[in-house]
């Protein structure tokens, strides 16, 4: 029985030995294929890549205006509401007082009415503006209010509307600075997505756009979100092989998204976080029309590979078929043989 044992173990190990060569095999044979076709320029076709690559360079350029007025405004006020803190150097002599009723800065512009209008923002049709702007002085603290501005607009028959309202209150040194805008018929067309490798250019369409953004102290926080529909992208698409045709049928068949831009962070340092259902509709456009697709090519490449590995395999199989059969079994039921006398 000792000497069956022993017999047994060594043809088990040898017996696990091909089959962990066989493993291997298979393991790189799927290696192969997916490398293969990884190589042959299937972009990533995952939602949060795609949102990223296609909102970020068009959203980042238009945060990056607006915050930097809104940054300009803060920072004027700021330096003319230092002054109050600013005193002047005693001198000698005796101070009479005199009793006053009210206080005022040098400059305060309590009330102004605003008219206007921005110039063939639609359809060769201009916006008219009108709006209330309260509070604008020289000298917050002492004021003790914020300066406010009240701003709509409107296209005439049937255009874009437009409606701001912005409070700018330096009256405290932590007092904070807010913005929310909301704009209705906003037109897309013109605007470019993504890159020069995957991306598109928007024929038409127009969005629905609300935003807030919150100042208080140094600390930035706000969101703004777009809802575009009656969306016509035009592909522009170089990637290698069959993926270009693809990627572009995908952009083709989008007619709206809606897209979440975040702003969180100091001045110097702030954090955009992007999130929308364009990537998400784009992946699911690219997966369907790469499925037909990727199942032929990764059937070629699947033949192709097969056959090289074949050769090897079979020859694994049958050593380990006949460890099996003609040395394993015979043993096994010796074993048992033994063991019942």
């Amino acid at each position: 029985m000792a000497q069956v044992e022993s017999s047994r173990g060594a043809l088990r190990q040898e017996f696990e030995g091909v089959q962990v060569k066989l493993r291997q095999a298979e393991e790189l044979r799927h290696k192969d294929i997916n490398g293969l076709l990884a190589a042959a320029g299937l972009p990533a076709i995952d939602a949060e890549s795609l949102t990223r690559r296609l909102l970020g360079p068009a959203t980042s350029k238009k945060l990056s205006t607006a915050l930097y007025w809104i940054s300009w405004a803060r920072k004027r006020s700021a330096a003319q509401a230092a002054k109050v803190e600013q005193k002047p150097p005693r001198r000698k002599g005796l101070n009479f007082e005199f009793p006053r009723k009210h206080s005022y800065p040098a400059f305060l512009l309590e009330k102004a009415q605003l008219t206007g209008q921005v110039d063939q923002i639609f359809q060769g049709r201009d916006m008219a503006l009108e709006g209330l702007l309260q509070g604008v002085t020289s000298n917050p603290p002492l004021y003790g209010k914020p300066a406010r501005l009240t701003l709509k607009g409107a296209v005439a028959q049937g255009g874009p509307t437009m409606s701001l309202i912005g409070t700018l209150d330096q009256t405290k040194p932590q007092a904070a600075t807010e913005l929310n805008l909301q704009y209705a018929g906003l037109p897309l067309a013109g605007m470019v997505l993504g890159d020069e490798n995957l991306g598109a250019g928007l024929e038409r369409g127009h969005a629905r756009l609300n935003g807030t953004i919150r100042i208080s102290g140094d600390l930035w926080k706000g969101s703004v979100i777009l809802q575009a529909e009656d969306v016509k992208l035009a592909p522009r698409v170089k990637l290698a092989g069959p993926a270009a045709g693809l990627a572009s049928a995908a952009l083709s068949g989008v007619n709206r998204f809606t897209a979440t831009i975040g702003i969180e962070g100091k001045e110097d340092d702030l954090h955009f976080s992007i999130r929308s259902d364009l990537g998400q509709t784009l992946a699911d456009g690219m997966k369907k029309a790469f499925s037909a697709e990727l199942a032929k090519q990764r059937k070629v490449v699947e033949d192709k590979i097969n056959a090289l590995y074949a050769s090897r395999a079979k020859e694994l199989q049958g050593r380990a078929d006949d460890l099996q059969k003609t040395l394993l079994a015979p043993l096994e039921k010796q074993q048992g043989a033994l063991q019942d006398l």
